[in-house]
């Protein structure tokens, strides 16, 4: 008698084969990626973060940070949506700084003689490819 209902239980929970080719249709006619392109293009992420107090070159880093990121950790996503990622990423972190500590920073930094700011520059850069290689 278990057998019997085994048997009946399997042959309810077959799974018909026109349910399986209806499940999901992929219509060779249609461009998704251009049709993601087009919905996305002219999307412009509104922040009103101040990042004015931020020096032009750490602007710079922090967007060539997350540009690294995007490509390695994103990169099935079309360019469009990286963009807007990068921007996304960066305005989170300026708007999480400490725009005090920031000011104090840069002012120890003027005391400081060209070759300790440059290896002070390529230690965070090494930091920066710490941050993206680690997993």
């Amino acid at each position: 008698m278990i057998e019997e209902d085994n048997s009946e239980n399997i042959e309810n929970n077959i799974i018909n084969i026109d349910d399986i080719e209806n499940a999901y249709k992929v219509d060779t006619e249609r461009d998704y990626r251009q049709e993601l392109l087009d919905k996305y293009e002219n999307i412009e992420v509104d922040f009103t973060v101040d990042d004015s107090w931020l020096e032009d070159t750490d602007k710079i880093a922090l967007i060539r940070f997350y540009n690294e990121l995007v490509n390695k950790e994103y990169s099935k996503y079309p360019p469009i949506m990286g963009d807007i990622l990068i921007k996304k990423f960066y305005y989170q972190t300026v708007s999480q700084m400490d725009k005090e500590e920031y000011k104090k920073e840069k002012e120890k930094d003027k005391n400081l003689s060209v070759v300790e700011k440059e290896l002070l520059k390529i230690k965070d850069e090494n930091s920066l490819e710490y941050a993206l290689t680690k997993k």
